[in-house]
């Protein structure tokens, strides 16, 4: 059975070379639940951030559905739903913009749900 998610030795520092992430590996299977654990600052966010798409490991590989998040990131939002703490959009986009990206972001996107 082919994992839904695999980290393997993934790398990432920040704030001149400190090590947030340090040689991750593990893989998630499909109908796995997994809970990441751990105090602020110890790479929670920034590892989901990598299997995003959003940042990129300094070392190691990522795969999501097969896909690699780095060279695939919009392939890889469209099978996977989330939502950062602090995500922000442009403030100056309006409702129909925001439904508009989303449309092509979701292919099974339901438009009867919008109203």
């Amino acid at each position: 059975m082919n994992p839904v998610v695999m980290f393997r030795d993934v790398v990432r520092s920040y704030d001149g070379n400190k090590p947030v992430l340090k040689g991750v590996t593990f893989a998630m299977q499909p109908e796995e639940i997994v809970g990441l654990l751990g105090r602020n600052g110890t790479g929670k966010t920034t590892l989901i951030r990598i299997a995003m798409g959003m940042l990129f490991p300094q070392a190691g590989t990522v795969e999501v559905f097969g896909l690699s998040p780095a060279k695939s990131p919009v392939e890889v939002k469209k099978r996977v739903g989330f939502v950062a703490a602090d995500q922000e959009l442009p403030a100056f986009w309006t409702v129909g913009e925001l439904i508009a990206l989303h449309r092509r972001l979701f292919v099974k996107w339901d438009v009867a749900l919008e109203k």
